[in-house]
């Protein structure tokens, strides 16, 4: 029998935790229940992860990998703000198409947790994503490709809640529409609202 090396476990761990918590919520992300997804013990996880909570900030470190760190190199290719700001839209309905489990621990599981490592990690993840949006949006404004007297923060968290609220309706609609429907009308609306 082949032996897994830890950072493929973890990875292994952290999918199956985050099927989890798209399927049923944090009332469903147990440690047995995540071994016998990924068909080990539960004394097996406590190898690479000491506690829950530990697994959690683990995901969390990978979500802002992938979510935040990966959207910004990626929208380094273009010049054009307005063009940043329609291809965040985009990526992150994408993202969150592939990955259902990210509404649930950014914007509802994160309410529930208790430790103050896990909701300071949740808390600069969206501090360094609404930063990154206020940035673009000031370059967009101070070059004139949208309306000099918005507020940049005012207009990224527009930006975020229009998104947010999209997820949370496609979440309780149990994902039911593909999001990608709902970013082109979305895109034309908040167009109007900055130009």
């Amino acid at each position: 029998m082949t032996r897994i090396d830890s950072a493929t476990r973890k990875a292994q761990i952290t999918k199956a935790a985050m099927e989890l918590l798209s399927e049923g919520g944090c009332k469903d992300l147990v440690m047995v229940k995540i071994a016998e997804r990924v068909g080990v013990t539960d004394a097996a996880l406590y190898k690479h992860f000491k506690t829950k909570n530990d697994m959690l900030l683990f995901m969390l470190e990978h979500i802002e990998a992938t979510m935040v760190t990966r959207l910004i190199e990626n929208t380094k290719m273009y010049p054009d703000s307005e063009e940043k700001l329609r291809y965040v839209l985009s990526y992150q309905f994408n993202f969150i198409q592939k990955n259902k489990s990210i509404p649930r621990i950014l914007f509802s599981e994160a309410l529930q947790f208790k430790d103050d490592k896990l909701k300071s990690k949740i808390n600069n993840i969206l501090a360094d994503y609404k930063n990154y949006l206020i940035e673009i949006i000031q370059s967009a404004s101070e070059k004139g490709n949208i309306r000099a007297d918005l507020n940049p923060e005012a207009v990224a968290t527009i930006f975020m809640g229009m998104i947010q609220s999209t997820v949370i309706s496609w979440t309780l609609m149990n994902y039911s529409f593909p999001l990608k429907d709902r970013e082109a009308v979305l895109w034309e609306e908040f167009s109007r609202i900055i130009k």
